[in-house]
């Protein structure tokens, strides 16, 4: 039997070391009827801490019912609310956070930024939202305009709207030369001029960390490169249709509208000669956001293609242990997109000894660890068609990153542009290897900043956790 009020030093300090686990452990050795006998206060700030464990474990479920749990006890508790509603929105709930976040914001009108709650906000991870609650933000004139004005000009530049973030990074006043690199390459992919990449290769940080030597090192390329690529495969809309909006409106996911957008956009002007059958395969469907996406801009543009979407749909450990075949077939045949999809059971080796067929686009979605990222390419690079794509998603993570960058040095792709966090590549012709162009050099650039801004999010995001957890033990004691 452990009594938390005799352990809080012992708790403090694993949490400070990052042994969750270890914390974890003693938590739930607490005898469950001597907790019965507890105020509501300390019943509920031990739901709370192990919530909040469970969620830095990587164990969502588990930490939503905790969170659950509290709100159940305590309604208008706001702190577990933002808990709550930050998690929705981590596990892909976007409707589920929209409905807890509004919840959240009746009972604190003084929250008009949801960025800079009591817990780091990241967002719904649908970015039309987080616009919008930006541009609320700002009507409150007060000390956090400048991250706001920063935000919406660093979402903006991620959904390509890159006018709209030209403008909000000229408005901030107090800038640094990250702001600087985001605004010459937006300034130079919607002007052209050559004289905005001069101002860019002026431009050196003082390499106190990995990330300053790494851009210090791709703006020395931009010296010797003879920016002779073209560049744009197509021109991207950022507007987001309407009806996409309808089809993915209740399927949880974690690809966001401006993600799904250029999936739509890509699978409706892949070019097709003569509409002879080509596929384009994903790998990883969950319950089928990309899936749907892919498949109406096939049944837009017409024609004989197919859409190959491997999963084994077994469920993902810590997010949804159930098989997920049931809702997938469901939502497909909603959105009336059926007949576009090939379902493949299974993983992604064994469909690609099936398939001896070229392919026009890969899709990589799947298991984000670098092993499996890695391998999901090498599957089916030898099918992927003259010219054809390659898409990433989640590429500021680990697995996925690192991939990305061993493909950019292989020399054999050109990197056409990031949305979101999809990064796009084009498989380039054999004469063109081992060239590295201006277009990859801006992207890779583009997307190192966007996976800093994303890392110190979750660093902060940790810190802010685990201060909350040292405060509840505390508050336990006295």
């Amino acid at each position: 039997m452990i009594d938390i009020k005799i352990n809080n030093d012992k708790l403090i300090s694993l949490v400070e070391k990052k042994y969750y686990g270890q914390a974890l452990e003693a938590l739930l050795k607490i005898n469950k009827a001597q907790l019965r006998k507890q105020e509501l206060r300390v019943r509920s700030s031990i739901k709370f801490i192990k919530g909040i464990l469970w969620e830095l474990l990587g164990n969502f479920p588990k930490a939503l019912n905790k969170y659950d749990s509290i709100i159940q006890m305590q309604p208008n508790n706001s702190i577990a609310l933002q808990y709550y509603t930050q998690l929705l929105s981590k596990m892909g709930n976007i409707p589920g956070s929209k409905i807890y976040f509004k919840k959240l914001f009746q009972l604190n009108p003084e929250i008009k930024n949801p960025f800079l709650s009591k817990r780091n906000y990241l967002g719904f991870r649908d970015r039309t939202y987080d616009l919008r609650s930006l541009q609320f933000s700002m009507l409150d004139s007060n000390n956090n305009q400048e991250i706001c004005i920063f935000l919406l000009g660093l979402i903006n530049f991620s959904m390509l709207n890159i006018r709209k973030s030209i403008f909000f990074f000229k408005n901030l006043t107090e800038s640094n030369l990250y702001v600087k690199i985001f605004r010459l390459i937006g300034q130079y992919f919607v002007y052209y001029n050559t004289k905005i990449i001069d101002e860019i290769i002026k431009i050196k940080l003082n390499n106190k960390n990995p990330l300053e030597f790494k851009l210090n090192n791709l703006i020395e390329l931009l010296k010797t490169n003879n920016f002779t690529s073209k560049l744009r495969m197509f021109k991207y809309i950022p507007q987001i249709p309407a009806f996409l909006k309808k089809l993915l409106k209740s399927i949880p996911g974690w690809l966001d509208l401006c993600e799904g957008n250029l999936l739509y956009q890509l699978s409706k002007t892949i070019k097709n000669k003569k509409h002879n059958l080509k596929y384009i395969v994903e790998v990883g469907a969950f319950y089928g956001r990309s899936s749907i996406c892919i498949a109406q801009g096939l049944k837009d543009r017409g024609g004989n293609d197919t859409l190959l979407s491997i999963d084994p749909h077994l469920g993902i450990p810590y997010y949804h242990h159930q098989p997920t075949i049931k809702q997938f077939l469901e939502n497909i045949h909603k959105a009336r997109v059926k007949e576009k999809i090939r379902v493949c059971r299974g993983t992604s080796e064994e469909w690609s000894s099936k398939i001896s067929e070229e392919i026009s686009m890969l899709f990589i979605d799947g298991d984000h660890t670098y092993e499996m990222v890695k391998k999901d390419l090498t599957l089916w690079e030898d099918k992927i068609m003259h010219n054809g794509l390659v898409a990433y998603h989640d590429a500021i993570l680990d697995g996925p990153f690192r991939a990305i960058n061993e493909i950019i040095n292989s020399g054999k792709y050109e990197y056409l542009l990031n949305v979101g966090c999809i990064a796009l590549f084009q498989k380039k012709n054999p004469e063109n290897y081992d060239k590295m162009d201006i277009l990859t050099i801006f992207n890779l650039i583009l997307l190192i900043l966007y996976r800093k801004f994303y890392l110190d999010f979750l660093r902060q995001d940790e810190t802010s956790m685990k201060n909350k957890i040292i405060e509840l033990i505390k508050l336990n004691s006295n």
